[in-house]
């Protein structure tokens, strides 16, 4: 498996994080990318289309309420692809194990 985005964590959630957004702009493929895709980026994209039947929408959408003054943003924001009703929102979280 190939990983990019540095050595700790953080740069690595960063790095997918990144190429999620790509992947929805580019029209759904990596393959125009400018920089390779990290293989957790892959192996996620194919499991919320291949096995959970979702589409990609939006990536980090920003999100603020006003009752609580609290602002973050939603990672992943999918449909399913069959009748497009449900709304599916995804926290990703992209992390390895120590040394890899």
């Amino acid at each position: 498996m190939t990983c990019y985005g540095g050595r700790n964590a953080l740069a690595h959630g960063s790095y997918v994080d990144t190429d999620v957004r790509n992947f929805i702009r580019l029209g759904g493929t990596f393959a125009n990318s400018r920089r390779p895709a990290d293989q957790c980026s892959l192996t996620l994209v194919a499991y919320l289309q291949d096995t959970l039947g979702l589409e990609l929408v939006r990536a980090q959408v920003p999100l603020y309420s006003e009752r609580f003054r609290i602002a973050t943003a939603i990672d992943l924001v999918c449909v399913d692809r069959e009748t497009r009703s449900r709304l599916v929102v995804v926290e990703i979280k992209a992390t390895r194990e120590q040394g890899q």
